[in-house]
């Protein structure tokens, strides 16, 4: 069997499963972003609790800064907002085109995990460098399939 063969048949393995993980990689996602809605909604309530905070506190976003440890919460969510959701617009344009891979698979997941590795290190030790490398590591993940996505809607794709 030549080696172009065993790169096809591993390609394509399984094209249902393949379509459910890729499908699943965006349901984690937006439980990445629905979990950081709950961190921040109970780090809030402890400080309302605690008198740190006040409801009119919130009445006009932005009229009065919120203390330093609630802001990380905020500021997390302004990043999940960022490139997640483009992330799954182009988890959509494979499904949509059905060009997925389980490259696209694998890539897919791994930008999961490291936008939940650096929501985790925001919020907990917020060690800036580290979360840094999370955000690059991240951004990589979906440069790649960008690129997978472009190569073989030029090159192989019968659209």
């Amino acid at each position: 069997m030549e080696i172009v063969e065993i790169i096809s048949d591993l390609w394509d393995f399984r094209p249902d499963l393949r379509l459910k993980a890729l499908l699943l990689s965006l349901v984690a996602m937006m439980a990445v972003m629905m979990r950081a809605y709950g961190n921040m909604s109970r780090a809030r309530m402890q400080a309302g609790r605690d008198g740190r905070i006040h409801a009119s506190d919130y009445a006009v976003v932005g009229a009065k800064p919120e203390p330093e440890d609630l802001a990380l919460h905020s500021r997390l969510l302004v990043n999940l907002f960022e490139l997640p959701p483009v992330f799954m617009i182009l988890i959509l344009a494979f499904v949509t085109t059905g060009i997925e891979s389980w490259l696209t698979v694998k890539l897919a997941w791994l930008f999961v995990f490291f936008r939940f590795r650096h929501a985790q290190i925001m919020t907990r030790e917020n060690r800036v460098m580290h979360r840094r490398k999370m955000f690059i590591r991240s951004s990589t993940m979906f440069i790649f399939m960008l690129a997978e996505f472009t190569i073989v809607i030029i090159f192989f794709a019968e659209l």
